[in-house]
Formats: structure tokens, C-alpha cells, sequence
């Protein structure tokens, strides 16, 4: 691409031509694969990595006027965007070791058939949880990936003491929303203790 080219491009690109993000893309998206494929290695995961970078991309085009701009805008939103990933494979699959480490500890004749029905209760908990409004679902999905009140923050853009207000009435509208089946109820309060003691 010629510089008279990019100048095109970038002029269709900032004024939301759908010309212009194509030519974009077409330029830069290899690099951007390539970079992701080595952060993750899955092709599933590279996908939506790219498809997410370059719609947070295409919403900040007015901020760029040239190429090389984006391009390393592109390469630092790639970068953080994998490392999102891997941290949140890396807590998940902790979080996992940590409770079936419980579960067999805590049953030593009998672990495998209470991991089965805990595990059948986790998921009717994260059942519950996705029916939350999205201020309080993302705390809660959060903490119950072994997030910290700290690194939620973080992670969401808010305060400690937003994440710790959310969180609170998060479990009041669960009390409310459950208080006829009281065992899921206690698996939820359970499962979200294990996870303040595990910090």
C-alpha cells in the first residue's frame, strides 16, 4: 500500500466507510492472527481474540491517522487480549484442581460420586448466576473464576468498593431469586465462601 493509498484508507477508515475497515483489515489482520496463534495456539481462541481487537479497533477509529498507528495499537490490544485468555484458562483450570483437591480430601471412600452431584450443583449455581443483570453477573462469574476483589476492579474498570457493593447485592437478588430451593441456595453461598477462603 502506497502512501497515497493509505491516505485514502485511513480517511474511509476513520469516517466509519465500511471500505475503509476492510481495507484495514485486509492489511493488518495477518500480522494480528500470526501474533495471537503464538500467544495461544487454538484457532478457536485466535478467532475471537481477532474478532474482538478489531471491533474495539473499528470503535476508536477516529483516534488514528495512519497505519503504522494502528498497527501497533493492534499489536498491544492483541498482546493483552491473549493474556487475558491464558490468565483466565490458568484460574479456571486452578479453581478446578483446588475443588476436586477438596472433594477427595474431604470424601476419601466416596470422592468421585460427590465430586459428580458437586459438580452438578456448580453448574445449576452458574445457571443462576447468568440470569443476573450484567452489573452483578460479571462480579459474580468473575469471583467465581478466583478473581480477587482487587483484580475484578481491575478487569471491569471500577472501584474495590463497587466490585464489593455488587457483589453484596448480587447474593441478596440470588437469596431472593432462590429462596425456594434452599440446597441450590446453600451451594451458591458455599461455592462463593470456598472461593473468599481460597484468596
Amino acid at each position: 500500500m502506497n502512501k497515497r493509498e493509505e491516505e485514502i484508507t485511513i480517511a474511509r477508515f476513520r469516517s466509519g466507510q465500511e471500505a475503509g475497515y476492510v481495507a484495514v483489515y485486509r492489511h493488518l489482520h495477518r500480522q494480528a492472527h500470526h501474533q495471537a496463534f503464538q500467544m495461544l495456539q487454538s484457532k478457536d481462541e485466535v478467532k475471537d481474540v481477532i474478532a474482538e481487537v478489531f471491533w474495539n479497533l473499528w470503535k476508536h477509529r477516529a483516534s488514528f491517522e495512519r497505519m503504522d498507528s494502528i498497527a501497533k495499537w493492534l499489536s498491544i490490544a492483541v498482546f493483552h487480549a491473549c493474556s487475558n485468555v491464558l490468565k483466565h484458562q490458568q484460574r479456571v483450570h486452578q479453581l478446578h484442581k483446588r475443588v476436586e483437591a477438596m472433594q477427595y480430601t474431604a470424601h476419601p471412600v466416596y470422592g468421585l460420586e460427590t465430586y459428580l452431584v458437586e459438580n452438578e450443583l456448580f453448574n445449576r449455581v452458574i445457571a443462576e448466576v447468568e440470569k443476573l443483570p450484567d452489573i452483578y453477573r460479571q462480579v459474580l462469574q468473575l469471583s467465581l473464576q478466583d478473581y480477587s476483589l482487587e483484580e475484578i476492579a481491575v478487569q471491569l474498570g471500577i472501584s474495590k468498593k463497587t466490585v464489593s457493593n455488587r457483589k453484596t447485592a448480587a447474593i441478596e437478588r440470588l437469596r431472593i431469586a432462590l429462596r425456594h430451593q434452599p440446597a441450590l441456595l446453600l451451594a451458591v453461598l458455599v461455592a462463593l465462601k470456598n472461593i473468599q477462603q481460597l484468596n
